[in-house]
């Protein structure tokens, strides 16, 4: 997949020129594109313009009650060492949730991005959703106990439909 194809598929969601994106995604989902990670991050650039802002969450120093440790093994002047990194231990399949209470209120768009299924929803349509059953439960996106985490993170199936890709413009 072309960067210029990308950018098309963009702006075809509804991505606009100077606004705020939030995107949460695998490049896994979105893959092959030119240019590998670096490409997807060029084609969300171009979509946005010059005046635009591109927010992509790591997640890797959330304060949580719910991380655990991962051997990592990193260089340090030039010798690989084992240290102990600390994550975030959560899966993401309860945020298909977001998905229903959008899509029921006409509030998401839906499309390709790549190879991706893709959804765009304005940033404070998203808060004001989520508050409103966070409010009902705070732990509502969160997996049930024994839900594994790692096999839930993978992108999943909501109908049928496939949907890894998430933006948020307007923040």
């Amino acid at each position: 997949m072309t960067v210029r194809r990308l950018v098309e598929q963009l702006k075809a969601l509804g991505v606009r020129e100077g606004g705020v994106l939030l995107v949460h995604t695998s490049f896994r989902a979105v893959r092959p594109v030119e240019g590998g990670p670096l490409g997807l991050i060029g084609a969300l650039r171009q979509a946005l313009g010059h005046e635009g802002t591109l927010v992509m969450p790591a997640m890797t120093r959330a304060r949580v009650p719910y991380t655990v440790s991962h051997p990592c093994v990193i260089e340090v002047d030039g010798v690989a060492r084992t240290v102990m990194v600390r994550e975030t231990d959560h899966c993401c399949a309860g945020f298909q949730l977001a998905d229903e209470w959008l899509r029921a209120r006409g509030l998401q768009r839906e499309g390709k991005v790549g190879n991706a299924d893709a959804r765009l929803s304005e940033a404070c349509n998203l808060v004001e959703v989520a508050v409103e059953h966070l409010a009902l439960n705070s732990l509502v996106f969160l997996c049930s106990r024994g839900v594994d985490a790692a096999s839930a993170t993978q992108p999943v199936r909501t109908s049928g439909v496939r949907i890894p890709l998430t933006i948020h413009q307007g923040l």
